[in-house]
């Protein structure tokens, strides 16, 4: 059976919900699950848009993203501590790398071969 401990009160728990000591939520990891799903996709949608947009990549969206992913976490799950943080670092991660290698194989023909990035087709393909 899982335990919880109660950020406001400090006391151990077993079951999610609320605290049985002091009333107040303990979060909800599915709730966690669906905000950082959803945070990703816009966030990963963003990225595309600006990269499609201006043609560069800024390494500091990659960083607003796992912020913004974090702060969706805790604000609609209402949950802190290792587990919710650890649902924000894993999608936003995935996010990252997916939206990146998206970026990536969409645009990879306007990359200029002069550049001397080698074959005009990408190894993975």
């Amino acid at each position: 059976m899982p335990s919880y401990n109660c950020v406001h009160c400090s006391e151990l728990n077993h079951e999610s919900g609320e605290c049985f000591h002091c009333g107040k939520s303990l979060g909800s990891i599915k709730k966690a699950i669906n905000a950082a799903f959803l945070s990703t996709i816009v966030l990963g949608l963003i990225w595309i848009g600006f990269s499609w947009l201006t043609g560069i990549q800024l390494p500091i969206i990659a960083l607003v993203s796992g912020g913004a992913v974090s702060l969706a976490v805790t604000h609609f799950s209402g949950g802190t501590g290792i587990v919710f943080q650890t649902i924000a670092t894993v999608f936003t991660f995935c996010g990252i790398v997916l939206s990146d290698t998206l970026v990536v194989v969409l645009w990879w023909h306007d990359i200029n071969p002069d550049w001397g990035l080698g074959n005009p087709i990408p190894p993975f393909w």
